[in-house]
């Protein structure tokens, strides 16, 4: 159900994300797509990634039972998820909150200094 809340809550970020910068003049494709990189990339590949690690590591140890390797992986697993969803939203905000900053204008034209009359 966690996981659910997240892609939803990712899918969410992504369209916020390219709505912000599209209406800030930033290049909304490229924003948008760093966003799904981030949310993606600690949603599923990380913790993938750390799970086969994880899985492989404990066959090296000796166990050989798919069930037992499926119990002793579970619970560290579900730990990895919660802390790269968190992971994933945290990075996802710091890209909506700089993509919602204003950038600066140029400054204008200063006006000619005032004619010296001595």
């Amino acid at each position: 159900m966690i996981g659910i809340a997240a892609f939803v809550i990712m899918i969410v970020m992504i369209f916020q994300t390219y709505k912000t910068a599209s209406s800030n003049g930033r290049n909304a494709g490229l924003w948008a797509l760093a966003s799904f990189g981030v949310g993606f990339s600690f949603q599923v590949i990380i913790p993938l990634a750390i799970g086969v690690v994880l899985g492989i590591v404990l066959v090296t140890q000796g166990m050989k039972d798919p069930i037992e390797l499926q119990s002793r992986i579970t619970g560290p697993a579900n730990i990895i998820g919660i802390v790269c969803i968190v992971v994933s939203i945290a990075g996802m905000w710091i890209i909506f909150k700089h993509v919602s900053k204003v950038p600066d204008l140029p400054p204008a034209n200063v006006p000619p200094p005032p004619p010296d009359f001595t």
